[in-house]
């Protein structure tokens, strides 16, 4: 926009004018503003030469043109070398709480929480929930004096000393919330010392009771001379009609009339003059005697129901469409949200918002042209109030609010529910949109999701909705540890649902709930029925998402009994889909509507105990990737970076491990005390730091978390890895083998007799041999032999490479005779070319302190540099140092000796026929060609066993 006054009355002829219908109107220029102009230019300047804060308010009645002054302040302002901050009060979002200020900040809105907590500072626990970076937490709200005090905080992280003046606009303030108006007036106070300009405009004639205080308190800090802006004389408006109808000549007459219909308003002008372009009306004196009338009327009723209403039904079906979700979807307005909406194309929906352009309805027609919007206010009130039949501005919102939460926006879903609600839904729309607002919460905020939900339920008759309703609920409630709750609900539904898909779908969530309730005592009846459930469904002709969850659930069951991997990992790879020409399968999506992550995440879990290294990565990627772009950025994603770093651990890859671990942690710990991905992700870290020997670091994440503490730790839902079992390692590490005996054996008595032990995911028995193993009053080798021995047994009936190796080792190790070696010469075997790197340095370790023992000194050392080369590339530093102080006992020196290192070369390798040691561990990749040949016919991985890194 342009300042100052136009150029004289140009010449004309004064006939009939067709408009140009294939660009829009040019934009008014401000005229009559000189005075307003030159302040806030002085405001400006002053501002910038003296770093001290000053407030301009503009106001006046609506089109009196208060927006078209902030424009051309802002633009002044940023060529002037401003920053800049814009924001526009929207009617529908008066009923957010600060949604004024989240717009304000938006670049706030979606931050990452690492840099949201080193943005935000000491602020960050009570600003993070307002933003929806952390979800709000259920103890007792925090103090309004300190979230203003935060909001202000954040405000100052806008004028640091590397950045330049600022200038911040509040357009129509009026439709302001009342917390953000409240929080600027508290804030411009204060900005005596502060280079910022804050300009903001309002009807004066529509102010909300809640917010006169604070629009007085702006009044009276801000700069005199400005105040409420005045109509248009007839000289002003004089040039602007004339331009209007450039090139044709204009009556005085005509000018005036216009002017006096107008009453000096800027919009109601513009609106006018369109409609004489419109209705082709000739600017002459003549055709007042035929047309004043029409002109006056419109002038009047331009954007009351029937005169609007006539206008919108001329436009083109797909304008009208388009018009209608944008006027739903503001401020949210892009092409891809517009055109879904209105369920138009890309390019049809251009098209239409150029047409709308054309005819001064909207400002832009993409968006990569001016920002999307409606020319003014009254034009999209009178879309949003007149055009819609009755329902339907419901029915649009609870579109739009799925269209938002299926691109990742879920705070303005649960905006445009809360509006479709407003809207008096019809009584059989309410469950959707009630279920709607509870999905939308449960992305970020479980525990808010639980309320809507229950709502969505009551009286919802039996169908889709009313599953997805129990599905949805069932799963707020297990993730807010209510899992009797969640299962009793879905158990109840169930019973009163007949045989057919939706009943298999509510056994899926009942399925998966009940496999990480700890205190299922019919976990054994329950794997029998979803074996039944299953034993008629084909892997390989499924085609239903429902079936594939079943699948997966048999696979995670299988894991959890000690299942025959071959029948596990069948289950598990057939949940993937039927496999393609190129041996590839699909997957399914991990946000799927009705369907949650936990299906996927169980499965990343089978197949990180069965050993399937890849497939769990590609799973967790392309799951991980789907939670980001759909704003399923914080509970989804710590679970996705604890079971990540439990891949990681899994592999040997500990520094990979700790990060994720901490990141899951920390996102964890975001989320509230309360959040159950913190178990996860903090079980891994211990582990892990306990591999790498930071003990101390692993007491202090233990102690903090809660794993000594019974009260803490004693949960409704399972936790991978066991809480019990990662304690029982620390004390082990730690030396204090006395404490884990007791705990270990109950851990191991309730498991058995739910009828779920496998070491391959809770190796409590392991550990128990270990402790017993140990030197000290709790000795008891003979009961160590013997707990091992039947660990060795169950794992060998999994058949899972490591954890067949783990129990072997540790057989191995507590066994004092010939069999020793043999074990342990098993364990290597197993987990040679494995993946698991970090095992199978333990198990090397093992072997060549076994063949140490027994006389065998030069393999041995052998053995004994191995495993020191495999522990330093995982990072397992006691590892390393135990068997660097081993080889250097055998050379009998601080020396290493001289073939140090040749361990992996081939020069080694060639003292060994066929590249094996006397004692069978494989120098090289290639596989022992005798070796454990009835393992391999039945071995699950395709292709024979795996005999290097899947990665």
């Amino acid at each position: 926009m342009t300042a100052g006054r136009t150029a004289a009355r140009p010449e004309g002829t004064g006939r009939e004018h067709t408009p140009d219908s294939t660009s829009p109107a040019e934009p008014m220029p401000l005229v009559e503003r000189d005075l307003l102009q030159h302040e806030l230019r002085e405001q400006l300047a002053a501002v910038r030469e003296t770093g001290t804060g000053r407030v301009a308010i503009v106001k006046g009645v609506a089109g009196m043109g208060k927006s078209a002054v902030l424009e051309w302040a802002k633009l002044t302002a940023r060529a002037q070398g401003f920053d800049t901050l814009v924001v526009t009060g929207y009617p529908l979002e008066r009923v957010r709480v600060y949604g004024l200020v989240k717009r304000l900040f938006q670049d706030l809105n979606g931050i990452a929480q690492h840099t949201a907590r080193e943005r935000l500072g000491e602020w960050y626990g009570i600003i993070a929930p307002i933003f929806g970076i952390i979800p709000r937490q259920p103890a007792e709200p925090p103090d309004p004096e300190n979230v203003l005090n935060g909001l202000d905080a954040v405000m100052r992280g806008y004028l640091t000393s590397d950045r330049g003046p600022l200038l911040m606009v509040v357009d129509d303030a009026h439709w302001a919330d009342p917390s953000s108006l409240a929080w600027l007036a508290k804030f411009a106070v204060q900005i005596t010392e502060l280079p910022i300009l804050i300009i903001v405009s309002y009807r004066h004639d529509e102010v909300d009771e809640q917010l006169c205080e604070s629009l007085d308190t702006l009044e009276r800090i801000a700069v005199a001379g400005l105040g409420k802006l005045a109509p248009l004389t007839l000289e002003g408006v004089t040039p602007l009609i004339r331009q209007r109808f450039a090139g044709r000549r204009v009556d005085p007459e005509f000018v005036e009339h216009c002017h006096r219909c107008s009453e000096g308003l800027p919009q109601t002008l513009r609106e006018l003059l369109r409609f004489v372009e419109e209705k082709r009306i000739p600017p002459t004196s003549d055709a007042l005697a035929q047309h004043g009338r029409a002109m006056r009327q419109h002038a009047v009723y331009a954007y009351h129901k029937g005169q609007f209403d006539e206008r919108f039904g001329r436009l083109a079906p797909d304008s009208r469409k388009v018009a209608l979700a944008a006027a739903i979807l503001t401020p949210h307005l892009t092409v891809g949200r517009v055109a879904r909406l209105a369920g138009l194309s890309g390019d049809a929906t251009r098209a239409a918002a150029a047409d709308l352009r054309r005819r001064e309805i909207l400002t832009a027609v993409d968006d990569e042209d001016l920002p999307w919007g409606f020319t003014h206010s009254l034009v999209l009130r009178a879309v949003y109030d007149h055009c819609f039949e009755a329902n339907d501005r419901c029915v649009m919102h609870a579109q739009a609010a799925r269209e938002c939460l299926a691109s990742g926006v879920p705070k303005a879903g649960v905006t445009y529910l809360e509006h479709a609600l407003a809207e008096v839904a019809p009584r059989e729309m309410r469950p959707l949109i009630h279920y709607n607002i509870g999905r939308a919460h449960f992305v970020n905020d479980p525990p808010a999701s639980l309320e809507p939900l229950q709502q969505a339920l009551e009286g919802c008759p039996p169908g889709d909705l009313r599953t997805n309703i129990i599905c949805e609920l069932g799963r707020s409630l297990a993730f807010c540890g209510q899992l009797d709750k969640s299962i009793e609900l879905l158990d109840r539904e169930i019973r009163k649902t007949p045989v057919g898909q939706t009943r298999q779908r509510l056994y899926a969530d009942l399925f998966m709930w009940a496999a990480f309730w700890e205190n299922d005592a019919s976990f054994a009846s329950r794997a029998h029925d979803l074996q039944r459930l299953t034993v008629r469904l084909n892997t390989e002709s499924a085609t239903t998402r429902t079936n594939y969850s079943l699948f997966a659930l048999v696979a995670w069951y299988g894991v959890l009994s000690g299942r025959r991997l071959q029948t596990t990992t069948k289950f598990a790879r057939a949940a993937l889909g039927p496999e393609l020409p190129n041996k590839e399968r699909n997957g399914f999506s991990w946000v799927e509507e009705g369907w949650g992550f936990e299906i996927p995440m169980v499965l990343t879990l089978t197949f990180i105990y069965c050993d399937l290294f890849k497939e769990a990565r590609e799973l967790l990627e392309r799951g991980m990737a789907e939670l980001r772009a759909n704003g399923r950025q914080r509970s989804h994603l710590s679970y996705g970076h604890a079971f990540r770093a439990m891949l990681h651990y899994r592999m040997g890859r500990l520094k990979e491990a700790r990060q994720e671990a901490e990141t899951g942690l920390a996102m964890a710990m975001d989320l509230g005390e309360n959040t159950p991905s913190k178990w996860y992700a903090a079980g891994v870290l211990i582990q892990t730091l306990i591999a790498q020997g930071d003990l101390e670091g692993a007491e202090d994440t233990c102690h903090r978390i809660g794993f000594d503490d019974p009260a803490k730790v004693d949960q409704s839902a399972r936790v991978l890895p066991v809480p019990a079992i990662v304690l029982a390692e620390l004390r082990i590490a730690q030396g204090r083998h006395h404490e884990v005996i007791r705990p270990l054996t109950e851990l191991g008595e309730r498991l058995r007799a739910q009828g779920m032990d496998n070491p391959a995911w809770c190796p409590w028995g392991l550990l128990l041999a270990e402790a017993l193993n140990a030197e000290g009053p709790q000795q008891d080798q003979e009961r160590a032999k013997e707990v091992a021995k039947q660990a060795v047994a169950r794992a060998d009936t999994f058949y899972a490479p490591v954890a067949a190796g783990q129990a072997k080792r540790v057989a191995g190790e507590v066994e004092d005779n010939v069999n020793a070696q043999q074990a342990l010469w098993d364990a290597a075997v197993a987990l040679e070319g494995v993946g698991a790197e970090y095992e199978y340095a333990k198990a090397l370790l093992a072997y060549g302190d076994r063949l140490r023992k027994d006389g065998h000194k030069p393999d041995a050392i052998g053995e004994l540099e191995r495993a020191r080369i495999t522990a330093a590339n995982c990072g397992a530093i006691p590892l390393q140092t135990r068997a660097t102080k081993m080889i250097e006992a055998l050379v009998g020196g601080n020396t290493l000796p001289a073939d140090h290192g040749r361990a992996d070369s081939e020069e080694w390798v060639e003292e060994y026929t066929g590249g094996y040691s006397p004692f069978g561990i494989p120098h090289r990749d290639d596989s022992r060609p005798d070796a454990d040949a009835d393992r391999t016919e039945t071995w699950p991985f395709r292709g024979g066993p795996t005999r290097g890194s899947e990665l």
